[in-house]
Parts: structure tokens; C-alpha cells; sequence
């Protein structure tokens, strides 16, 4: 009975062993397809990684890559499913960025706010949490004022880095020190931006967009931030 005992935990672990080689081999095969701009690779590699170890890695890197392929809506799943594993307020504060980029290029603003304060709740030193945090608010407050029946809907900026932003880009130098100030849930509506300042502001996101873009397919390692995989 002994002998059983002892061979079936040997089983066990040598199993365990293995998975976690094979999900590790996945991993950085992911990573490097990844920093190539072969982000549909990458996808699938992060993918059987996470058939063999499924956790906060595996979800947050495919999340990144279906982002970059500018699937936004499939990359929130994978962001919501990291956090269920996510085991410090640094790994949580990074899914819920991404999670609010992929909300805002969805044009879900209402959920892009909340994912952008819940990251900023984690990290309140985040900058760009907080920049596009008021970003998704502005936006959600001016729905109401963008559904002319004449004028046709403004296009939507490319999709962005990965995991990066609709409005501010890649978060790996951040600094502040201010915490965030909670916007009061009944404030008054900020005033109603013109055809031209709407225009301006379109263009500052998609060149944001760009810049982020850019600044994730150069990204030399994982691990830093969102623009890279974890």
C-alpha cells in the first residue's frame, strides 16, 4: 500500500514537472514571436501555454497579442481572466489598464472608466492610469452630445498596443506621487466641445495611438509593463 502511495505522488509530480516545462517552453516562444510583431503567433504560442499552465501569465500575453491584432473584445476576456489569478496589486493594476484600453477601443466607456480607477486604485502613482481614466470619463459624458441623426459616427482611432492605450500610452516610467481625486457621481456635465475641438481631440488619440503603438513592437523584454508581454 506504502509502494502505491509513493509511486502515484512520484506520478503526480513528474507530471507537474512536465507541464510546467511545456507551458515555460510556450512562453518564450510567445515572448520572442511577440517582440518580432508576430502577434497571431504569439497568440497561439501563449494559447498552448496556458492549455498546459493556465494563470495570470498565459491570459495577460494573449490578451496582449489579440490587442494588437486589434481584437479588443477577445484580448478583454483574456485581461478579466488574468486578474482571477493575478496575486499582487502590481499584476492587477497592469490587467485592469489593459482591461480599460480594450473597454475603451470597444467604445464602452462606462467600463473603461471603471477598469482605469480600479487600476489607479492599485497603483495611484500611474500617470497614465490617470490620464486615461479622465480620457474615458470625458468620452462617457459626452455620449449624448455624439448621436447627431445627420452627422454619421467619427471613425475609431486604430487599434493599439496590447495591452495599451486608447489614450495614454505605454506606462513604464511613472512617477506621480498625487493620488487620484474621485470624481463625485454627481457632477455637473463638462461643457459641449465643438465639431473642431472633437476633431482635435479624435487626432490626439490616434496619434497616441500610434506612439503606442510603435513604442510596444520595440519593446526588447517582457516583463516591464503593459506594452510588453508579462
Amino acid at each position: 500500500m506504502k509502494a502505491t502511495t509513493a509511486i502515484f505522488i512520484f506520478k503526480l509530480t513528474f507530471v507537474s514537472i512536465l507541464n510546467a516545462q511545456d507551458a515555460g517552453h510556450f512562453l518564450r516562444k510567445g515572448d520572442a514571436l511577440y517582440r518580432d510583431s508576430a502577434f497571431a503567433e504569439a497568440e497561439e504560442c501563449y494559447r498552448k501555454a496556458g492549455e498546459w499552465k493556465p494563470g495570470f501569465k498565459t491570459h495577460y500575453n494573449t490578451g496582449n497579442s489579440l490587442y494588437l491584432q486589434g481584437r479588443a473584445g477577445e484580448a478583454a476576456e483574456h485581461y478579466r481572466r488574468s486578474l482571477n489569478s493575478a496575486v499582487d496589486p502590481e499584476q492587477q493594476s497592469r490587467a485592469y489598464f489593459n482591461l480599460g484600453n480594450a473597454y475603451f477601443r470597444s467604445g464602452d466607456y462606462a467600463q473603461s472608466t471603471e477598469a482605469f480607477r480600479d487600476a489607479l486604485v492599485r497603483n495611484p502613482d500611474d500617470e497614465d492610469a490617470r490620464a486615461n481614466y479622465a480620457m474615458a470619463r470625458r468620452k462617457l459624458i459626452q455620449q449624448p452630445s455624439q448621436e447627431p441623426r445627420s452627422a454619421p459616427p467619427p471613425a475609431k482611432a486604430n487599434e493599439s498596443s496590447e495591452n495599451e492605450t486608447p489614450p495614454s500610452g505605454s506606462k513604464e516610467n511613472r512617477k506621480s506621487k498625487t493620488r487620484p481625486t474621485p470624481a463625485p457621481e454627481n457632477a455637473s456635465p463638462e461643457p459641449k466641445l465643438g465639431d473642431d475641438q472633437m476633431d482635435q481631440l479624435f487626432r490626439l488619440v490616434e496619434r497616441q495611438d500610434q506612439m503606442t503603438r510603435q513604442k510596444l513592437q520595440k519593446a526588447q523584454a517582457p516583463g516591464t509593463h503593459t506594452g510588453k508581454p508579462w
